[in-house]
Formats: C-alpha cells, sequence, structure tokens
C-alpha cells in the first residue's frame, strides 16, 4: 500500500515535469530562436521585447507547423510529429542565426580592414610629407650642437 502511494507520486512528479516542460516546448523554445534569428544582434531588443515576441513567434510557429505539415507535407498531425517538427524549426531557426552572427562579425572585420587601411595611407601620405621637413629640422639640430660643441670646446 506505501508503495503504491510513492508510485502516484512520482507519476504526479514526472506527468508535472513532462506538462512543464512541453509548454516551455511550445510556447518558448521555437519562438526564441526565432527571435535571434530575426534580431542577431543583442542590442536589437530589450530583454522583455524579446520575451513577448518568443511567446508570439512561439504560438504562431507551432499553429503554421501544425497546418504545414498536415496540409502540404500530408503527414497526420500527432504529438510526436508536431514536436519533431518544432525541433527541425528551432535548428534551422539556431543555424540561421549563427550564420547571421559569423556574416555580422565577417561585414565589421572587413570595415574595420577597409578603415584601417584608409588610416594608413592618410598617416603614410601625412609622414610622407612630413618626411623631408623631419629631415630638414633634424639637420638644423645636428649643426646646432656641432656648433654648440665647438663654442663649448673653445671655452
Amino acid at each position: 500500500m506505501f508503495t503504491v502511494e510513492i508510485m502516484d507520486i512520482v507519476a504526479t512528479i514526472f506527468g508535472l515535469l513532462q506538462a512543464v516542460a512541453g509548454f516551455i516546448l511550445v510556447l518558448f523554445i521555437p519562438g526564441y530562436a526565432l527571435g535571434w534569428a530575426l534580431y542577431p544582434r543583442r542590442e536589437d531588443l530589450t530583454f522583455m521585447g524579446r520575451m513577448a515576441i518568443s511567446l508570439i513567434l512561439s504560438l504562431s510557429a507551432v499553429i503554421l507547423m501544425a497546418l504545414f505539415i498536415d496540409l502540404v507535407l500530408g503527414i497526420d498531425t500527432t504529438t510526436s510529429h508536431i514536436v519533431l517538427s518544432l525541433i527541425v524549426l528551432t535548428g534551422l531557426a539556431v543555424f540561421v542565426w549563427k550564420l547571421e552572427i559569423l556574416y555580422l562579425g565577417w561585414v565589421v572585420e572587413q570595415q574595420s580592414v577597409e578603415r584601417a587601411t584608409k588610416y594608413q595611407n592618410i598617416f603614410t601620405g601625412r609622414i610622407a610629407r612630413l618626411s623631408p621637413t623631419l629631415f630638414e629640422q633634424k639637420q638644423k639640430v645636428q649643426r646646432l650642437f656641432i656648433l654648440l660643441m665647438k663654442d663649448y670646446k673653445e671655452r
């Protein structure tokens, strides 16, 4: 009798965990991944904005995915098929997000390389224009030191 009660409690706890995991899978994870795919930079959305968009995108993704697999693909809309399609959709959204992050990093790198090359050319041009002047200044300073040394030795 005591073991039956423990088994009921364990079954109830696992049932609650399964329900919570199902709600998170349906109401949050696909939308969160799609939100990052649509707005890849952290500063694009606030935390609350990202959470709201996650909920809305998740609900719409579940509905549209169920309609897609039933009407377009002709697959029965069972729980396992919907979960599998949501996992695939979430994986695709994460893949798109990572590609966007890599592309944005590449663009920033290219812009910084172009900017560095531009500044290098500007500084090289300025140094080239200053080189004769600096060389002349160096010669004047050397002549001044030579004159000062002669004057010092004569005293």
